[in-house]
């Protein structure tokens, strides 16, 4: 394939000819932490390791600390990030990336990260930080741990990375033009952060009876789910049964942030199975479907979905329950914002089996009680639920776009082909 007039190729692919493609050891200085085991106290220096490098800014905000002996040793040998410099996830996390700033404490790094400092002060902190997030360093990553079983890179690859290197001025341009939409996605996270906040508060409010909606009066019922709801557990199919097409089979892993993922399942069984011996457990459209085993308290509400008619036919698998409300005492769509409730996760954390993670089945389900107003406030109370629902998920599909936008800006930006200077 011909290079593009004004273009050179490199081992990162075609650059602009007035470009430089270079190793990063040729422009950072990367230092691996110091191996040193340190004692970690309440009050001290911060230690930043995997877990304070997964954001824009270096976070401290949990991160543990250590002695003053300690944080001497850790930052021996030219360790003591300062402001510009960059903090590399090595492990696990391999190439989360944050910056020191001016703000932060005096502080150390702990194991798995290492440090990177300009050789020039020229080299732009926030451009070096946008191509570690692009495909330009996700790519050598991926390269790098092909076929490997830990998620590792050494100090020596981190060196070896191959990174553009446009001018000073152009480096500048890129940068702020890459902040600028970061800008506008962490407005935007706040934002749906504060409306989160505020549907979970009216949830608390409304589901409790603690606030009541203009027109309503009168005492709440206390009940027990099983007379609410019924409910109905994964069959469990067997491994041998699995094909490769034909009835869409529902796992806990289909069920995120209150919706269904199914379009890249890879788990089915044969129509005539699902037809036939599993026919009891094939989902109807409008079922409350959620994930029971393996998930945090926290998410329990996000692990829960209903099921639309575009998903079927689809069938009932382990680790999954799917609820259909008793039409004489409560509607579907109250018995699923009841389901997200504060009440029922307390009830279903107090009694599950796990520590940190949620087990829980049918005789957990019998346990748990709701309280329920009359089918005229139900309806009113879920509308409004609803509604906050339906602007969150607007505001996330705004996100999920800026995000996609700032990933084709890198791709444009960071190998320039769109230019600014």
């Amino acid at each position: 394939m011909a290079v593009k007039p004004g273009f050179k190729m490199t081992e990162i692919g075609e650059i602009p000819a007035e470009w430089n493609a270079y190793h990063l050891s040729q422009l950072w200085k990367v230092t691996d932490c110091k191996h040193v085991t340190a004692t970690f106290v309440p009050e001290g220096y911060p230690v930043a390791s995997i877990r304070e490098v997964q954001s824009k800014f270096v976070n401290l905000h949990a991160a543990n600390h250590t002695t003053p002996h300690f944080y001497r040793l850790l930052i021996e040998g030219g360790r003591d990030p300062q402001a510009g410099d960059l903090i590399l996830s090595r492990n696990a996390t391999v190439g989360q990336i944050a910056q020191v700033s001016h703000s932060h404490p005096k502080f150390a790094m702990g194991q798995d990260v290492c440090l990177l400092r300009k050789t020039s002060p020229t080299n732009s902190t926030e451009f070096i930080q946008a191509v570690f997030q692009s495909r330009i360093i996700k790519q050598q990553i991926s390269d790098i741990l092909v076929g490997s079983t830990f998620k590792r890179i050494n100090v020596k690859q981190i060196k070896a990375f191959i990174v553009p290197s446009p001018s000073a001025a152009e480096q500048r341009a890129i940068a702020g033009a890459l902040s600028d939409v970061d800008a506008l996605i962490e407005s935007l996270e706040q934002l749906i952060a504060k409306k989160r906040a505020i549907k979970q508060g009216a949830m608390q409010e409304l589901l409790t009876g603690k606030r009541r909606l203009p027109g309503f009066s009168g005492k709440w019922e206390k009940k027990r789910l099983q007379q609410i709801a019924w409910y109905q557990e994964g069959p469990g199919v067997q491994k041998h049964q699995f094909a490769s097409v034909g009835t869409k089979l529902l796992n806990g892993s289909n069920i995120s942030h209150g919706e269904l993922f199914l379009d890249q399942t890879e788990r089915y069984i044969e129509d005539q199975l699902a037809n036939g011996t599993y026919r009891h457990f094939l989902c109807d459209a409008g079922d409350i479907v959620i994930a029971s085993s393996g998930i945090s308290p926290a998410t329990l509400n996000e692990k829960m979905a209903i099921v639309q008619a575009s998903h079927l036919p689809l069938c009932m698998n382990t680790s999954t329950i799917r609820f259909k409300a008793n039409q004489d005492l409560a509607t579907q769509a109250f018995l699923f914002v009841c389901l997200q409730g504060n009440s029922f996760r307390d009830q279903i954390a107090g009694m599950a089996t796990g520590s940190a993670q949620l087990n829980f089945g049918p005789s957990h389900l019998n346990k748990v009680e709701l309280l329920l107003p009359t089918i005229s406030e139900q309806v009113a109370v879920a509308d409004v639920i609803g509604s906050l629902e339906h602007e969150l998920r607007k505001l996330d599909d705004r996100l999920t776009k800026l995000r996609l936008l700032k990933q084709a800006m890198m791709q444009q930006l960071l190998t320039g082909k769109i230019r600014l200077v």
